[in-house]
């Protein structure tokens, strides 16, 4: 499984879901995500090192906690 990180034009860098799951865990600084599977797989997207530093600044989370994801959805952009 690789992380999904992906350049649009002009917007925003932004991370997909890389697998079909529930969201279990989002830092309130909004750099990190963590995604369960059905089967019980679970996998953490971070976004850099020392991000909680800036304390959710450049990050913009399109999800929340308990939100049912697919593989491919809008988990966070940042810049």
């Amino acid at each position: 499984m690789e992380a999904y990180f992906k350049l649009n034009g002009s917007k925003m860098p932004y991370e997909v879901s890389p697998m079909d799951g529930v969201v279990t865990t989002l830092l309130s600084t909004e750099h990190a995500v963590g995604i369960t599977s059905e089967s019980g797989a679970g996998v953490l997207i971070n976004t850099g090192i020392d991000k909680v530093n800036l304390k959710g600044q450049f990050f913009t989370s399109h999800v929340k906690q308990g939100d049912k994801m697919w593989q491919d959805d809008l988990l966070i952009e940042f810049d």
